[in-house]
């Protein structure tokens, strides 16, 4: 199978566009409120700076065979200082097979 095919079938499984929204709106909410989540001990920048940060999606990640889990995917976006090109930040969401929500990464870039 091509996979250009497996991406076409993923991303109607997955309403893609529909998950990459909403996504960016969980994201954006997670860091509207920084001071009372996980974001405030792992950033150490202050927290009006995480408010006017871009959100961009970058990739999706998709791991099978995985002799220890079942498959699951991961979208990457990158958290860009207003007018910066290069990302401060990486935003991890992981999904479970079906689609739901399973963890949260928040990286340095």
């Amino acid at each position: 199978m091509k996979l250009t095919l497996i991406e076409e079938q993923f991303n109607k499984i997955f309403d893609f566009e529909a998950l990459l929204e909403q996504s960016k709106k969980y994201i954006e909410k997670a860091l509207q409120n920084s001071e009372s989540n996980f974001l405030s001990d792992e950033a150490n920048i202050d927290d009006d700076l995480l408010k006017e940060i871009r959100i961009e999606y970058n990739k999706t990640s998709i791991f099978i065979n995985n002799a220890e889990r079942m498959p699951y995917f991961r979208l990457e976006f990158y958290l860009h200082k207003s007018a910066s090109v290069r990302p401060m930040y990486i935003y991890e969401i992981e999904f479970n097979c079906e689609g739901q929500f399973a963890d949260e990464y928040f990286l340095e870039y």
